[in-house]
């Protein structure tokens, strides 16, 4: 019986406008919007093409993004998202401490390391600073 309200509810999102289905995706947080992509071939193109659901994601993991989104406008907010959300993730985990007691270049994981902007750079150097009482 579940199934058959499921197919219904499938249906009737299905028959909704673009626009309709664009705002409700958009409502979605960014695992259930990649859940949602995955669910069948006419959300996943939706998903995938409609930038306007990945501009908020991307504006949300901060001023890395901002900055690289501002450039050119050469990238799709999607591929905007993509590549900053590592960026995000590694600068995280060095604010963190993660990679605090790393005593070599060599030793650091290969994902430690990415290319930011200055102002990230700095911003995690001063953090290793002040945990080592330098600042």
């Amino acid at each position: 019986m579940q199934s058959c309200a499921v197919q219904e509810d499938a249906k009737n999102f299905e028959s909704l406008l673009l626009e309709i289905k664009c705002l409700i995706l958009g409502a979605l947080d960014m695992k259930s919007l990649c859940v949602a992509a995955r669910t069948c071939k006419s959300w996943n193109q939706i998903v995938e093409n409609n930038d306007i659901l990945w501009k908020k994601h991307c504006l949300a993991i901060g001023a890395v993004c901002q900055q690289e989104s501002d450039e050119d406008g050469k990238y799709s907010w999607k591929k905007t998202f993509q590549i900053n959300y590592g960026k995000k993730k590694v600068k995280e985990a060095w604010l963190r401490g993660e990679y605090s007691n790393i005593d070599s270049f060599s030793k650091l994981p290969e994902h430690s390391m990415c290319p930011m902007g200055a102002a990230c750079w700095e911003e995690i150097v001063d953090a290793e600073l002040k945990r080592k009482g330098t600042n």
